[in-house]
């Protein structure tokens, strides 16, 4: 509880690589735990664990909740995004995971604007 009686925070919680008892052994799963909902997002499990994806899910679920998602669209997207680049550096066989910046911004006379977004391979691949 908060000092002026209120509670703090969401009220949910995330937690992503989990298997739970009934998580098929060739599954992972990212959980989003709501006071009365469970939402679980399955991916294909990956022989691989690469640094960071801890930090890239949760930039990933900010800039969708940035963008007005709800928090569980957010979970979900997060998560196919996470995969997406896991199945692509698995694939490349690197050691480091495959994220590619492309700018998109445009450089007209006297304008030097450049916007940079995170590429991502979809779910079904190129």
């Amino acid at each position: 509880m908060g000092a002026d009686g209120g509670q703090n925070g969401t009220g949910a919680i995330i937690v992503t690589g989990v298997a739970l008892d009934d998580t098929p052994p060739d599954l992972t799963e990212t959980v989003l735990c709501l006071a009365d909902t469970l939402h679980r997002v399955p991916n294909p499990r990956l022989p691989i664990r690469p640094s960071g994806t801890g930090d890239l899910f949760a930039a990933l679920l900010v800039a969708e909740l940035c963008n007005g998602s709800s928090l569980a669209t957010s979970v979900n997207a997060a998560s196919q995004y996470i995969f997406a680049i896991l199945q692509r550096t698995l694939i490349a066989r690197s050691k480091e995971m495959l994220i590619v910046a492309t700018e998109t911004g445009s450089r007209a006379a006297g304008q030097n604007t450049t916007d940079w977004s995170i590429s991502v391979v979809p779910q079904g691949g190129l």
